[in-house]
């Protein structure tokens, strides 16, 4: 089988990487508060800012969608 791939426009490329981070940020950060909650190494104001980046990041790719 010699399919050929269909090129994707440089503007798709960029909105697909857009979506992929959008949406990794805020469990990488969900997860981060976790583990630091757990192992006592995460300030309470470092914890909520870290939560609220994620929040804005998903806010974000909500918006994207619409």
């Amino acid at each position: 089988m010699n399919a050929k791939s269909v090129p994707v426009p440089e503007n798709k490329k960029a909105d697909n990487v857009l979506d992929i981070v959008l949406k990794a940020v805020p469990l990488a950060m969900g997860v981060a508060v976790t583990v630091l909650s757990i192992l006592d190494e995460l300030p309470v104001t470092s914890g909520f800012t870290m939560i609220g980046i994620g929040l804005a990041c998903v806010g974000a790719y909500l918006l994207k969608q619409k």
